[in-house]
This record gives structure tokens, sequence and C-alpha cells, in this order.
């Protein structure tokens, strides 16, 4: 299946839960849905993967919360992290 093969399948069935559902619910039942008519079409999702977050000095996990840093606060300019926030920020 090409790019825009998998990309018009993904854009059908986002338009097919929108007509059906409409707008208010909550994020996840979108995204339950949205995986479950997905794969009624063949696709494979992953869904909503846990990523470590770096915030000031503490770094937050979905398991086990914050764990603070013996670090002081790092500037932007030398965190990666930071850096790739800004730019996916940007791209959206």
């Amino acid at each position: 299946m090409t790019e825009n093969a998998i990309a018009k399948e993904i854009v059908d069935a986002a338009f097919r839960i929108h007509t059906t559902l409409g707008p208010g619910l909550l994020e996840s039942v979108y995204d339950t849905v949205l995986a479950y008519e997905l794969g009624r079409r063949g696709l494979r999702t992953v869904r909503q993967q846990p990523i470590p977050v770096l915030y000031e000095n503490a770094a937050l996990t979905p398991d086990s919360g914050p764990t603070w840093s013996s670090k002081t606060r790092s500037s932007s300019k030398s965190n990666p992290s930071s850096r790739w926030l800004r730019s996916t920020r940007s791209n959206c």
C-alpha cells in the first residue's frame, strides 16, 4: 500500500467517525474508534505511546510520576529534548 493510499484510508476513517459521532467527545473515544476503524481497513495502529518528558529539573514518566534530578535547571539551548519539542510545535 502506498503512502497516498494509507493517507486516504486514514482521512476517510476520520471523516466517517466525525460524521457518525460528531464533535464533543473525549479524545480517548476518538482514539479508540479510529484504531478500530483503521483495523477494519487492514491497517495496524500503535496508540498513545508514552514518552519521557523533561520539564525543568524533573523527569516526568507516565508510570512513576516526577523523578527529580540533582542537576540545576538547564537552558533550552543545551537540552536536546527542548529543541525537539520546539521543532515539533513549529510543525503543527
